[in-house]
């Protein structure tokens, strides 16, 4: 924050980040809520906390005010990526008719808080690494107007088949099987309506350096070689979810 001058603003000045509340594209800041008040630090700098984008697709103005100051405007979009069986790495994977052929590369080109949309088909080949914090849902149809047929990952027998290290990601509607392990969660995820099935080794492996969170909704997990669950460090919600049937 800058005086007429252009010099920093100095502490004692509290800052509020307002999202838009109207049900169209926005998001949350750490809080949960959709505004968050922070103090100016020593070199006039305000900081908000993480900001998690919500699922609507769009671009918006997240607003910072102050009494006595000229408000102003961030401007952020909620952005998706497209991912079908007949894709290519090499297009835009922005639109639905240019997808990305594998579900790591849209990873690749994602930003904090986009959604990956991932149309139905069986896809192999390599772990799907989840190295920022997006959403990545699955059961798409072809053209991705509506929730389709299943959505498989499947690494036959030779990789695991998910690994989680971002903060705040999601995976949902997707079907994990014919793998070398389902999920290795080593920061924060949450699955919802996703089946971890028929798999070599651990369902899900819970451990990370600090903390790992977990969330589990709709989703089974059997047929496991090694067990359906291990955590180690951090809390693990389970929600009308069945684990069962594993070694």
């Amino acid at each position: 924050v800058l005086d007429a001058l252009g010099s920093p603003v100095l502490a004692p000045l509290t800052l509020r980040f307002a999202s838009p509340e109207d049900g169209g594209p926005s998001g949350l800041f750490a809080n949960l809520s959709h505004a968050e008040d922070v103090a100016l630090d020593s070199n006039g700098v305000a900081t908000s906390s993480i900001f998690t984008a919500n699922s609507q697709l769009g671009e918006y103005l997240v607003t910072v005010s102050s009494p006595g100051i000229t408000s102003g405007n961030i401007p952020l979009s909620n952005f998706a990526w497209y991912v079908r069986t007949d894709g290519n790495d090499a297009n835009s994977c922005s639109s639905p008719d240019l997808p990305c052929l594998t579900i790591n590369n849209a990873i690749a080109k994602a930003k904090t808080g986009d959604t990956i949309y991932v149309a139905e088909g069986r896809y192999s080949g390599a772990t799907i690494r989840i190295t920022t914090s997006v959403k990545i849902i699955g059961s798409w149809k072809p053209d991705f107007s509506a929730r389709g047929g299943a959505t498989i990952i499947d690494n036959q027998k030779a990789a695991i088949g998910v690994a989680n290290s971002a903060f705040n990601s999601l995976l949902a509607r997707i079907i994990i099987e014919n793998s070398n392990g389902g999920l290795s969660n080593s920061s924060s995820i949450t699955l919802d309506q996703v089946a971890i099935i028929n798999n070599l080794g651990m369902g899900i492996y819970n451990d990370g350096i600090y903390e790992s969170t977990l969330t589990i909704t709709n989703s089974p997990i059997s047929q496991l070689q090694d067990g359906g669950l291990y955590s180690d460090i951090g809390p693990v919600t389970i929600n009308n979810s069945t684990i069962a049937g594993n070694g």
